[in-house]
């Protein structure tokens, strides 16, 4: 639209009284929401179209996908791709050590494809089945989000 054609409009409207200009603001807000809100459902759509490899299911499912395993100090693990999570209970942390006294889940990466040596990686405390229930909430919202502002 010309800049000539906005301007004359603007004109029109500030001639109105302020209650007409407030009921014209409120109309154009709403459209905006209306349209952006339609936007990002399409984005959305989009999103899971290009995301049909999930697979939907109930934690005895999920049970079933993932092969859980042991290491040398015999924790348990579990393996996605290249990411190695283990579950350190409690009564393994040192006293010294950071979040000594909470069950752990330390977060590793291996180095390289063939390489089966692991980064240092993170140790987040999990204080109770509902915090760990947030906290996969949470990962999973952060991964669609990021996904829906992609597409």
């Amino acid at each position: 639209m010309e800049t000539s054609h906005i301007h004359e409009i603007l004109q029109h409207i500030a001639a109105l009284p302020l209650e007409d200009q407030a009921a014209i603001a409120e109309i154009l807000n709403k459209r905006i929401h209306d349209l952006q809100r339609a936007q990002l459902a399409a984005r959305a759509k989009e999103a899971e179209a290009k995301s049909r490899n999930v697979t939907v299911g109930n934690v005895d499912d999920l049970m079933k996908i993932t092969k859980l395993q042991t290491d040398g100090a015999g924790h348990l693990y579990a393996e996605v791709e290249n990411i190695r999570i283990t579950y350190i209970p409690a009564k393994d942390r040192a006293p010294g050590k950071d979040w000594a006294g909470s069950d752990v889940l330390r977060i590793q990466s291996y180095r390289g494809a063939d390489d089966h040596a692991l980064n240092m990686g993170a140790e987040v405390p999990i204080a109770s089945p509902a915090m760990l229930g947030e906290l996969v909430a949470a990962i999973s919202q952060l991964y669609i989000e990021g996904i829906t502002e992609l597409y």
